[in-house]
């Protein structure tokens, strides 16, 4: 007999889980991304920089071990006080009543185009006479520089470095104004010696401002160096052979500072001294000491300069923002620094290719803080010229006084010991040319239009085409000429 069937219930279907719950994991996923993406992305690029900016700076101390700021300020030369020009000049500006020669009413009409040769007339002597006779003790003492080759100004830097204040290098200024003028006036009373002194004095008035890590610093000492060289050419264009052996040494003397200034007057040491001021700026915005308010000084924010509140906090609290731009920055400044350390012949086209390449670059700080090098390149360059052919005239013109005619050549100049060797032109390497004309000799460059012209100067083209650089000399027949007209009183009251 059969066992009856027994009767199954199917099992019940798993209780469903609350979507809910499904939705919480998903939120919990969504927001664990949405935390750890951005921290992720600010570790790597946290971590790129830091790894960019090491490499920069291993970069830098290849070029100049001890590259920092608070480095090259302690490496400087350190001058006692009393054989600190930069002091004495501080010192004797203060004492000077705002006085500038050049700046009196009229000037340019009064002085332009007066040519080396010619001599003063009574309107330009009672001028310059009648602004020196107002500083006559601290002119006394300005002359004294032409002992005082080197010094040092007193700078704070500032912590963004860019506000840093130099108000003493225009007392600098304000002497070189003195000291020109002074040699102009005692070349024309015959005093030869004294006025080539004036000139020394001038050109250490400059070199005060040596070694400053600022493009403009090297361009006010660059300013009055012309300033001194241009006065020195008037002067010897006025000297009459008076068989003056003070007037022999003086040249001598000038000889050797326009030499020195030549070696130690370069791009490079600037350009290194504006990459490290700027790398002691990123240094504090890193450490926190550079708040957004500074920011706005470097045009970050909207056309105003300002900063909106939410812009101001993210680049106070993730430094990363302004700081990534730093590394490519800095090697920017490196390889600008090499190509200042290249020879003069061809350093501007490499200057200006990494000036195009920042102007196309995106990046905000290069283009807001580097220099506009390839511009100052060519200054300092056009100086080189002068004062190489300065020292290789001062050299002519002591070989003249010996011998009664000038030299055949630079090279025979070097031969008999005038010059340890001919100087170099810089805009093309060769040796600086050197020509004999119906006036005189004019020891030149070919120039920026890399021509040689024939020894054809204008002082006031220097950086244009069909001119040359250099310095001239005047035979004793050419030589203190009948001095210009007068300018009308009516012509001064237009």
């Amino acid at each position: 007999m059969s066992s009856p069937a027994i009767a199954t219930t199917p099992p019940l279907p798993a209780p469903a889980k609350p979507r809910r719950r499904r939705w919480l994991r998903v939120m919990l996923v969504v927001l664990a991304l949405a935390i750890l993406g951005p921290l992720t992305f600010y570790a790597y690029s946290e971590y790129a920089s830091r790894r960019a900016l090491e490499d920069a700076e291993a970069a830098a101390a290849m070029d100049l071990p001890r590259w920092r700021l608070a480095e090259l300020q302690e490496d400087r030369k350190k001058f006692a006080d009393h054989e600190n020009s930069a002091l004495h000049i501080i010192a004797v500006a203060r004492k000077g009543k705002g006085v500038y020669v050049s700046g009196v009413p009229k000037y340019n009409e009064i002085f332009d185009n007066l040519p080396p040769t010619a001599q003063l007339n009574d309107q330009q002597m009672r001028i310059i006479r009648g602004e020196l006779d107002k500083i006559v003790e601290p002119l006394v003492e300005a002359r004294k520089l032409k002992d005082m080759p080197g010094g040092r100004f007193p700078i704070t830097i500032s912590d963004d470095f860019i506000a840093t204040l130099i108000p003493d290098h225009q007392s600098a200024r304000q002497l070189g104004d003195w000291l020109s003028f002074d040699a102009r006036l005692r070349s024309q009373d015959e005093e030869y010696a004294e006025a080539i002194d004036s000139c020394r004095a001038c050109l250490n008035a400059g070199r005060a401002a040596a070694d400053d890590p600022f493009v403009i610093t090297l361009l006010i000492r660059i300013a009055i160096g012309e300033v001194a060289i241009e006065s020195l050419e008037r002067v010897v264009a006025q000297a009459a052979d008076t068989g003056d052996v003070t007037y022999d040494a003086a040249l001598k003397e000038m000889q050797s500072l326009l030499e020195l200034e030549a070696k130690e007057c370069n791009l490079a040491t600037t350009i290194r001294g504006e990459r490290a001021g700027y790398s002691h700026l990123f240094e504090n915005i890193r450490s926190g000491k550079i708040k957004p308010a500074f920011l706005r000084t470097m045009g970050i924010g909207g056309n105003d300069g300002t900063l909106n509140p939410i812009s101001a906090w993210w680049l106070n609290n993730v430094p990363t923002a302004l700081l990534k731009y730093y590394p490519e920055y800095l090697q920017h400044m490196n390889a600008v620094v090499e190509a200042a350390k290249l020879p003069r012949s061809e350093r501007a086209s490499k200057l200006g290719e990494l000036e195009m390449a920042r102007v196309k670059s995106g990046n905000l700080v290069m283009q807001l803080l580097s220099p506009y090098v390839s511009k100052v390149s060519q200054t300092e360059t056009r100086h080189q010229v002068r004062l190489r052919a300065g020292a290789a005239g001062m050299a002519s013109e002591r070989y003249r006084l010996k011998h009664g005619n000038w030299p055949a050549s630079l090279e025979a100049l070097v031969k008999e010991g005038w010059l340890a060797e001919v100087p170099v032109d810089p805009l093309d390497d060769q040796p600086m040319r050197f020509r004999v004309t119906p006036e005189g000799i004019v020891i030149y460059s070919i120039g920026f239009d890399r021509q040689d012209n024939g020894g054809i100067i204008n002082l006031n083209r220097m950086q244009e085409a069909d001119v040359d650089i250099g310095f001239r000399l005047w035979s004793p027949a050419m030589r203190r000429q009948a001095p210009r007209p007068v300018v009308a009183v009516d012509d001064l009251k237009n």
